[in-house]
């Protein structure tokens, strides 16, 4: 009996051939279910990505409210004196009064005070963008401003002659009521590419608007950002939010007028091989309204 006992107990302990089997399972669940998991997460951040962009359309529609239904200016380097006839220099749409966190003054940044360094306490930011050193400025904001939601636009040719043939009113930003385009047709804020060292942007930009080498390569800095599942969010003048993939925010037409004002991109070659940066759209997104060949691109 005691035998009979030993010899059922023995039997029931797994072989090494069964071990393997149950390992190679599990091995094999894990391939499959891991990929669909990390799609899940990056599902998720698009999500929050996309509720941030919507906040922050919420407060662009709150400064127009206060401001005659204009926008903020997108940014840049302006005059520190009036301009002639008394008109004063408008803020950007975000402006800090020095270095590091906790300096936003002006723009929209009354209407959302969130800010972090990057990640997901940062409604500036998606998600997925890069946390900046400490005390650097615009830490972790990844989003931009269209640059050509002004009342007057030289074109990105002839950006260093903007204050000659615009004046006061490249300080100043665009009434959507305005525009020739549509405002649901027409980018506000977009995710871009962030700088290869200190991981800020400039607070406007464009595809026509390249400054250099940025963390995520091909990409130059101010590029729309292909963070999601090779497509970037975009908000609308009219506060929708939409993702794209990046090209198919532009004409083809304008397509040479990408390549020719992105030269300095050093992978510039590399990011055309994606095949995510060709003009693909019947009319462009980022104009809001500037006849091609005058003020565009």
């Amino acid at each position: 009996m005691e035998r009979r006992t030993r010899r059922n107990a023995g039997s029931s302990a797994f072989t090494l051939i069964e071990l393997l089997i149950v390992i190679a399972i599990v091995a094999i669940l894990a391939a499959i279910l891991f990929p669909v998991f990390a799609q899940a997460r990056d599902k998720a951040r698009q999500s929050m990505c996309q509720s941030n962009l919507k906040q922050l359309g919420t407060a662009f529609l709150m400064y127009t409210a206060d401001h005659d239904g204009v926008l903020p200016c997108p940014g840049g380097t302006f005059r520190t004196s009036a301009w002639p006839g008394g008109i004063v220099i408008q803020s950007a749409w975000l402006l800090s009064s020095s270095t590091g966190l906790g300096k936003d003054i002006g723009g929209i940044w009354p209407y959302v005070r969130q800010r972090g360094n990057g990640g997901p306490n940062n409604v500036y930011s998606c998600p997925k963008s890069l946390p900046g050193p400490d005390n650097v400025y615009s830490p972790g904001q990844n989003y931009v401003m269209n640059d050509y939601l002004r009342p007057c636009h030289p074109g990105e040719a002839a950006y260093q002659r903007r204050d000659l043939i615009c004046g006061y009113q490249w300080a100043s930003g665009i009434n959507p009521d305005t525009m020739a385009n549509p405002s649901a047709q027409t980018i506000l804020l977009y995710e871009a590419a962030q700088n290869n060292t200190l991981h800020n942007v400039n607070r406007n930009g464009s595809p026509f608007f390249s400054t250099g080498r940025s963390a995520t390569p091909p990409l130059c800095e101010g590029h729309p950002q292909n963070y999601h599942a090779r497509t970037s969010n975009f908000l609308f003048c009219d506060t929708h939010v939409r993702a794209f993939v990046p090209g198919s925010t532009w004409e083809a037409a304008t397509q040479g007028r990408f390549v020719d004002l992105n030269a300095n991109c050093p992978t510039l070659q590399a990011l055309l091989a994606t095949g995510d940066y060709s003009g693909s759209a019947p009319t462009s997104l980022w104009n809001p309204g500037f006849p091609l060949g005058s003020g565009y691109p």
